[in-house]
C-alpha cells in the first residue's frame, strides 16, 4: 500500500487483493465465483477508489469471477489522512 501510495498508482492494489482471495479459494480446491470490495479510508478520493476498483474488476475478469459490489466508507479518526 505504501508503494502504491507513493507512486499514485492504485490499480495494483485491487488486482492484488483479488488475487490473494482467489488463491485462498483455489488452495482449497474450489474456483472463485464472486468478489466484493470494501474500500475504507479517512477521506474518500474518488479517483483513487476508482483505480482500486478497476484493478479488482480486471482481476475478476482474469479469474473468471463476478465483481458483485464495491463499497466505500469514510472513517475519519479510524484511519490517518492518506492511508487505507
Amino acid at each position: 500500500l505504501k508503494v502504491a501510495t507513493a507512486m499514485g498508482q492504485f490499480e495494483s492494489i485491487g488486482i492484488d487483493l483479488l488475487a490473494l482471495c482467489a488463491n485462498d479459494v483455489a488452495a482449497r480446491g474450489a474456483e472463485p465465483l464472486m468478489f466484493s470490495s470494501h474500500h475504507s479510508c479517512a477521506k474518500l478520493d474518488a479517483q483513487q477508489s476508482l483505480q482500486v476498483n478497476q484493478g479488482a474488476a480486471d482481476g475478476c475478469h482474469e479469474a473468471n469471477c463476478a465483481f458483485v459490489e464495491a463499497k466505500t466508507a469514510e472513517m475519519p479518526g479510524v484511519y490517518n489522512s492518506g492511508t487505507f
